[in-house]
């Protein structure tokens, strides 16, 4: 007979996910910079033309990127 599982705490749970938190020191500014942008009001077609205009990668680029692929799928930010 299979044993339950105990059931996590909301204290357990919310470590374990901090935990597994990794930062992309590549994208951290990008991410950074989208939050500032936001904290001042800037709204999210605002911050996605701003990122445009500044060529900045989007995600699927970057993840095909790392993985030394071409994105098969053409992207810009929203």
């Amino acid at each position: 007979m299979a044993r339950k599982k105990r059931k996590q705490s909301r204290s357990e749970m919310e470590k374990r996910s901090y935990e597994k938190q990794n930062i992309d020191e590549n994208t951290a500014p990008n991410v950074r910079r989208m939050f500032e942008m936001r904290a001042k009001g800037a709204s999210s077609p605002q911050i996605a033309k701003a990122l445009n205009a500044d060529k900045t990668i989007t995600p699927s680029d970057y993840m095909y990127q790392r993985l030394g692929k071409p994105n098969p799928y053409p992207t810009t930010h929203l």
